[in-house]
């Protein structure tokens, strides 16, 4: 997979100049080793799965930039974007990674950011705990 197919957020590597956008591999403080290409790679055979197994997400995935980033934990959306840690998404087994971007897509679908601003919630983190439960329960049941 190539550089290509990723968009990078042109985020600094932390004590130096080099970007992600720039890098083969991310090195942590612990000695992980996480390689772009492979976090890539497990990014878009999911997707692919997706498309096949899963034809009603089809339209909401494509829909979505991948970025690839250290500025969050896991995954996140902003409902045109989804962001993606590349150790989180490195350690995940293709059944989590589906299940993750799947659930990504369903806070889109279920249009819960807007539904949050309409609503006046102002803790975000309260709010996305909320729609977590909602969005686990319909993926999990069905």
């Amino acid at each position: 997979m190539g550089k290509t197919l990723t968009t990078y957020v042109n985020e600094a590597v932390k004590g130096s100049d080099v970007r992600l956008v720039d890098m083969e591999e991310i090195v942590y403080p612990d000695g992980k080793v996480i390689k772009i290409a492979d976090v890539e790679e497990k990014f878009h055979t999911s997707c692919m799965y997706i498309f096949s197994a899963y034809a009603f997400f089809a339209p909401a995935v494509k829909a979505l930039t991948p970025i690839i980033t250290n500025e969050i934990d896991t995954m996140a959306t902003d409902g045109i974007r989804i962001f993606m840690n590349p150790r989180f998404t490195a350690e995940l087994t293709d059944t989590q990674c589906i299940f993750v971007i799947l659930h990504e897509c369903m806070h889109n679908i279920l249009n819960h950011l807007m539904r949050e601003k309409q609503n006046g919630f102002s803790d975000h983190q309260r709010a996305n705990i909320a729609a977590d439960y909602e969005v686990n329960g319909i993926l999990e049941n069905d």
